[in-house]
């Protein structure tokens, strides 16, 4: 870890350090399982906690290469803090509020007015579907910027909310559908939710960064989700949500190949559509299934152009990282694309010739 030298910290890093509990959660996986004095975590933590009882910052998870270039076309405002894994360009971006927005924990003992928390959580839903983020990111958790396997930028910016909503539409967060479940208390809700989002995710990971990755969701869900869906009560305690999560990954990764576990997943594919009613009549299953291909074909589409589009980026950040002259038939060729198709992409060349 860096030594810090808190008499040389910018003014971004020092609001930063302030803006930090006395003793938060940290560690050196996502799964922060560490608790002590906030010197301790930022000297030796990867990844620490963001404070509990309110935000400080609209967050993003981006996990595409060049990320933490993605805000500098001009559309967006400039961040307070870059942070990026050299090793895939992987980052995430916050921009610090000059108000933070309170929300309902167990550190707010006052009734928390929901109106800015919901206009705070559309405007970061909204950085995050319009940078590409990780849509299940809550800014509850940040990489250690004072951690060498991370690189960082600061910038002192704060701004109002309202100034950032000016840049993104703040009308695209959707009720989650498991919203319209009826749970029987927060336990029930909490091993519902994440039980439903590991089946996807189990053939995605192995079992070490599975088990890890599981954790992490309950511990976010927990402290995002838990407190506005039961307001009175607040978040689950961790030693709960460590037993709910527990017990969902040791029964997944039993019964994930069993028939069983795999008809829970059957005819739902990557797009989530439900299956066809197998009592329609058989002119609309047509019907139905020429839209489906259409849609799917679209899909594909857009896949790949996002695939390209990454690997292109890629490529740029490998011959910038080597401080060469980025030539296009170059990046062609790492990118395993012709010439003549970075037309297509020249917007990730723009920022280079300003």
């Amino acid at each position: 870890m860096q030594e810090i030298r808190y008499d040389q910290l910018s003014p971004p890093e020092k609001r930063f350090v302030d803006h930090l509990e006395d003793r938060p959660s940290y560690g050196k996986e996502k799964h922060m399982s560490q608790f002590g004095p906030k010197d301790q975590a930022l000297k030796s933590g990867n990844y620490i906690q963001l404070p509990r009882g309110q935000h400080c910052y609209v967050g993003v998870d981006l996990d595409y290469p060049s990320a933490a270039l993605s805000w500098m076309d001009g559309v967006y405002p400039a961040p307070t803090i870059v942070l990026w894994n050299p090793q895939n360009g992987h980052a995430n971006l916050f921009w610090e509020l000059k108000t933070p927005v309170f929300r309902p924990c167990d550190l707010n003992r006052h009734k928390v007015n929901r109106k800015p928390l919901n206009y705070f959580k559309d405007v970061q839903y909204g950085y995050c579907m319009s940078l590409g983020g990780d849509p299940g990111y809550t800014s509850s958790s940040i990489k250690n910027p004072y951690s060498r396997s991370w690189n960082v930028e600061w910038y002192d910016n704060v701004y109002d909310l309202p100034e950032l909503a000016e840049y993104v539409p703040t009308n695209l967060r959707l009720v989650k559908s498991d919203e319209d479940d009826i749970f029987a208390g927060r336990n029930d809700e909490l091993f519902s939710v994440a039980r439903k989002w590991a089946y996807r995710k189990v053939f995605e990971l192995d079992e070490v960064s599975f088990d890890s990755t599981v954790r992490q969701f309950c511990v976010d869900y927990n402290e995002y989700s838990i407190p506005d869906h039961w307001p009175e009560k607040g978040p689950l305690s961790m030693s709960e949500v460590s037993s709910v999560a527990t017990g969902i990954i040791k029964w997944v990764i039993r019964e994930k190949e069993s028939g069983g576990f795999k008809q829970r997943l059957k005819n739902h594919g990557v797009m989530k559509l439900d299956k066809i009613d197998a009592e329609l009549h058989d002119d609309i299953k047509v019907q139905m299934t020429s839209c489906r291909q259409a849609i799917g074909a679209a899909y594909t589409h857009r896949t790949r152009k996002q695939k390209t589009e990454h690997n292109i980026a890629c490529a740029i950040q490998k011959v910038r990282s080597e401080n060469r002259c980025v030539v296009k038939r170059e990046i062609a060729e790492i990118a395993g694309v012709s010439v003549a198709t970075l037309r297509y992409y020249s917007h990730l060349f723009k920022n280079l010739y300003q």
